[in-house]
């Protein structure tokens, strides 16, 4: 189930905003170096930013995203006519085609906040995974209690959003149960 606030296409656009490509970036495209083109799978693609950077490159990709907002700011984006973009869920979509590297990537994993939902989408990517193919994903480790530091006076920042002019936005942890 995608988050609410990405199903808004206002809110969606903030999104690159806030989160421009890093290291993490570059390490899930290094994952696809090589000379021969692979079949990439990025599933959450989000706003589209890594799945067209594989693109780019020469990569078949399909980029899978369940809320409308993010998705559509994908298939907006420069490059974004090079990606087949999918509405489906981590665990909803079925293709008969299998990938060479599968990635899901920033906070995607942690929406799965059952054992069984964990189980149903590592399930669904590894039926979806070529022989001899990789999946990466990543995590964050609990132990750390990050959430404790999602507080608007440890978040608040203001962007520039174009057409739209300067925005404010922080976190604000609602409930945990830690």
């Amino acid at each position: 189930m995608p988050d609410s606030l990405f199903e808004l296409p206002e809110l969606a656009t903030l999104y690159d905003l806030v989160n421009p490509p890093g290291s993490d970036h570059q390490f899930y495209l290094s994952l696809a170096d090589g000379e021969t083109p692979l079949r990439v799978l990025d599933v959450g693609s989000g706003t589209g930013m890594l799945a067209v950077s594989f693109a780019a490159r020469g990569h078949d990709v399909t980029g899978v995203e369940p809320a409308t907002g993010m998705r559509g700011v994908a298939v907006a984006r420069s490059g974004g006519d090079t990606v087949n973009w999918v509405e489906e869920t981590a665990n909803g979509f079925r293709f008969d085609e299998r990938f060479d590297l599968i990635v899901m990537t920033g906070h995607v994993f942690q929406t799965f906040l059952e054992d069984s939902e964990i189980a149903a989408v590592l399930t669904n990517l590894r039926d979806h995974l070529a022989d001899g193919g990789r999946l990466a994903f990543e995590t964050r480790n609990p132990a750390l209690r990050e959430w404790e530091q999602w507080v608007p006076e440890r978040s608040r920042e203001v962007v520039e959003a174009p057409g739209v002019g300067s925005v404010e936005i922080w976190n604000q942890l609602i409930a945990s149960s830690q």
